[in-house]
Parts: C-alpha cells; structure tokens; sequence
C-alpha cells in the first residue's frame, strides 16, 4: 500500500480514498449496530431467547438449529476479518507508538473471536456463555471506532 509514509504524507487522492473508505465502514459499523438493536433491543435474555428457545408454548421460540448458526458464523468469519484487516493496514500508518497500535489490533480481532465462540457457547455450551459476547463486541467496537477516529485524524495533521 504506502508502507513509507504516515497517514498525513500520502498525496491527496490517497487521502481522500481513505478517508471515504474510513466513513462508509463508519457507516458500516452504525447499521450493524442499529441492526442489533432493532433484533433484541440489546437485550441479553432475547438472544438467549433466540438461541434457546423457550419451553413456553405461547413464545413459540425454537432453539436456533445447528445450519443456521452455520450459517450467521460462516458470513461473520469470511467478511468481517476482511474489513479488520483493510482497517489495520490504514490504522499501522498512524504515527502512534507501536504497542498501542498492536493492543488495538490485537483488541480488535480478539473481540471477533470472543462473539463468533459466544454464539455456539450460548447454544451448546451454558447460556451464561453469552456475556463472552458482550466483552468481545466492547473489545472490538472500542477499538474499531479508536481506529477509525485516529486514522481520521491523522490523514489530516498537520
């Protein structure tokens, strides 16, 4: 890519690319939030729900079957390290230290991990599983949105 130059020396095409680049997975992460919530309102007991099912006849809730966890998993893992990725090379351009910048990486792909396993812990495992959910998307949404900010931010020191 530009393994050289920081973030702010790139010529001005390179930094306009990035800096739509950087706004639609902005705009990316913000659907996907509202998306969540709109499903379960960020309520942990309706994706226990989900995954469970419940014995009570007027809830009619399955447990969610083994294809389509399958399913949500194999869209999740091909897609998502992808944009991780292409957000890492742009964020290793910033002109922060280097063990910041391997925590947040590190933070960021751990957080993935941590919500893809939580699926099928919740549903094969212990429903208390799921909170492992929960630590992963704050370990990824946190550093997802620190390097989408700084990379901002630096494109354009001065």
């Amino acid at each position: 890519m530009w393994p050289d130059k920081k973030l702010n020396q790139l010529n001005p095409s390179l930094k306009l690319l990035v800096t739509f680049f950087i706004f639609c997975l902005l705009i990316g992460y913000g659907v996907a939030i509202l998306q969540s919530y709109e499903h379960t309102g960020f309520d942990i007991e309706k994706v226990k729900l989900e995954y469970l099912g419940s014995d009570d006849e007027n809830l009619m809730a399955f447990a969610k079957p083994y294809q389509q966890i399958l399913q949500v998993t194999h869209a999740h893992a091909l897609s998502i390290p992808l944009v991780y990725f292409l957000l890492a090379l742009i964020f290793l351009n910033t002109s922060l230290n280097a063990i910041l910048k391997k925590t947040l990486i590190t933070l960021l792909f751990l957080g993935f991990f941590l919500e893809m396993s939580s699926l099928w812990l919740l549903r094969y495992v212990h429903p208390d599983l799921i909170y492992l959910g929960v630590i992963g998307n704050g370990f990824s949404g946190l550093s997802y949105l620190s390097m989408c900010f700084i990379s901002l931010f630096q494109i354009y020191k001065k």
